[in-house]
């Protein structure tokens, strides 16, 4: 695949895959579509999301500050499907909401 567009929500959820869920721990390497939830199917990210081209990850707004704190400083440790995102080019998009709580705790750190 060349693009993949995640969306996420505040519990670090994205492509329907959602923290500690079957769906989630799978670590295969060929593509895996399986129903999620009585409404969304999806693909993992081991053998799948994460072999894309190029990733994009929305995370916007207030709700998602203490997510997009723990994706991006705990990474692929982190439980969080959004958090565990590969690929050969990963951009996040967030704001200045959703970018707040990184912004305070990490890069003052390193300042």
């Amino acid at each position: 695949m060349d693009l993949v567009l995640l969306g996420t929500g505040a519990d670090g959820h994205c492509a329907s895959l959602f923290p500690e869920s079957p769906e989630a721990a799978f670590t295969g390497n060929d593509a895996y579509v399986g129903k999620s939830s009585e409404s969304a199917v999806t693909c993992t990210l081991g053998g799948f999301l994460n072999n894309a081209k190029q990733v994009v990850v929305s995370a916007s707004g207030n709700g998602r500050a203490l997510m997009v704190l723990g994706a991006l400083s705990k990474g692929a440790s982190s439980p969080m499907p959004a958090a565990q995102v590969r690929g050969r080019d990963v951009t996040w998009f967030v704001d200045d909401d959703s970018f707040a709580e990184y912004a305070e705790v990490v890069l003052k750190r390193r300042n």
